[in-house]
């Protein structure tokens, strides 16, 4: 009878043991840098992992071009994996109503020391995409904040060391940046904005002390004050202070060319990731004459950023593997070789400290931005609408009304207030 109950209990932890080694989740995650990189870096860290946890990660790299629609699939019930590189955790959650998509995981936080003990690990900003009223979503492990970047050689040209810091002072500093011939054409104007991106008035509206929503996301706040402010002061960088290309809204306009070009001078906000890499491979003779730096105050100092994180999603095959592997991708040396291989920034402190951000001509200024960030996380699924980069987008064609003089900076704020509560009412 022994002999028995001895075989059974070694069956049963034989069987146990099996299944836990022979644990498989899958992974996805967008395409970052250069992908052979990308992939060795994946194929190298799931081999890592299985030999420490037994855990076998079955990952796919999913182009960006197609992320949205997989994800807007996986939250309306669709296939998906058991976790994944996120995005938009407020968008996708609120469309999968708590039955697909991103997967509330708030009852682990206490594993992790709560929010407080996030904070101790993550820039506290960084943490406003992955908590979404009390519900919390998962690990944030890239942030793109916005900057403002400029050429410091044409600084020293008229006596200054450093960035604009105010508003008052992207005048002035614009102003003597700007140039013109003998017979008054610009060759060099002292300023750019993006005035095809609805990306561009997220910083200036919020530093203006504004906000696109009322606080129940219901109905449009854009027609204040303070957009009244943000939107005219972008207005006036046009046509009365004329240091801003008039046609900075022209479909065929490209900010990061004409700044190449030697065309502009400072680039006061919608700079990212995107920037430091498109002079590094394509104007590898700017370097050391370009700096990035924080972005401006007026009366608050803020900015854009754009940011992702690891989730877990509804249908998962075995929660408590697929939080082991997001754990291992968010530890500190696995971070560092991750934002490296990927051309990322990453939000965890302690990464951060490494030389290769620390002290990088570009990372450093980003570095410094963090505290200010602020997500643009999709209150309501009419955001896409409200700030759709293509004609017809609310917010493109307020900005294309007032920066063309098409309409006056009222006109354009009512216009744009009206079909923003036209496409709220619907939700």
């Amino acid at each position: 009878m022994k002999k028995l109950t001895w075989l059974w209990v070694f069956l049963l932890v034989f069987v146990l043991s099996s299944e836990v080694m022979g644990t498989t989740i899958t992974f996805w995650t967008m395409n970052y840098g250069d992908t052979a990189s990308q992939t060795k870096m994946l194929d190298e860290l799931t081999a890592d992992f299985k030999n420490k946890t037994g855990i076998e990660v079955k990952y796919e790299i999913v182009n960006w071009s197609q992320a949205f629609n997989k994800y807007m699939l996986i939250s309306g019930g669709g296939p998906g994996p058991d976790c994944a590189d996120m995005y938009w955790a407020y968008t996708f959650s609120t469309m999968g109503q708590g039955k697909y998509g991103p997967m509330d995981i708030s009852s682990e936080l206490k594993r992790y020391g709560g929010r407080r003990g996030l904070e101790k690990r993550w820039y506290a900003p960084s943490l406003q995409d992955v908590f979404f009223g009390d519900k919390w979503y998962g690990f944030p492990w890239r942030i793109d904040i916005r900057i403002t970047a400029y050429r410091a050689d044409w600084m020293k040209e008229i006596g200054m060391s450093r960035a604009p810091n105010t508003w008052n002072e992207l005048v002035l500093f614009g102003q003597k940046l700007t140039k013109r011939d003998p017979s008054g054409k610009v060759i060099r104007w002292g300023v750019g904005i993006d005035g095809k991106n609805p990306q561009t008035f997220y910083s200036w509206l919020w530093q203006a002390g504004g906000e696109f929503l009322t606080p129940d996301n219901k109905k449009s706040a854009i027609n204040s004050p303070a957009g009244k402010e943000a939107l005219q002061f972008l207005v006036d960088l046009i046509h009365k202070y004329k240091i801003c290309p008039p046609d900075c809204i022209d479909p065929g306009f490209n900010l990061t060319a004409a700044f190449k070009a030697g065309l502009i001078g400072i680039l006061p906000s919608g700079v990212g990731a995107g920037f430091k890499r498109e002079i590094e491979r394509t104007a590898p003779q700017l370097l050391g004459k370009v700096a990035g730096a924080i972005p401006l105050k007026n009366k608050k100092r803020i900015t854009f950023q754009g940011a992702g994180y690891f989730g877990i999603l509804h249908g998962v095959k075995d929660k408590e593997a697929a939080l082991k592997w997001l754990e291992y991708l968010t530890q500190d040396d696995v971070q560092i070789r991750y934002s490296k291989v990927s051309e990322t920034l990453s939000p965890l402190k302690n990464v951060n400290k490494d030389p290769y951000f620390a002290e990088d001509w570009w990372y450093k200024a980003c570095i410094a931005s963090l505290p200010y960030g602020r997500t643009s996380q999709h209150q309501t699924p009419a955001w896409t609408q409200i700030t759709n980069p293509e004609p017809t987008g609310i917010i493109y064609d307020m900005l294309q009304d007032a920066l063309s003089g098409r309409k006056s900076v009222e006109e354009a704020l009512a216009t744009a207030e009206k079909r923003m509560n036209e496409v709220l009412s619907k939700y």
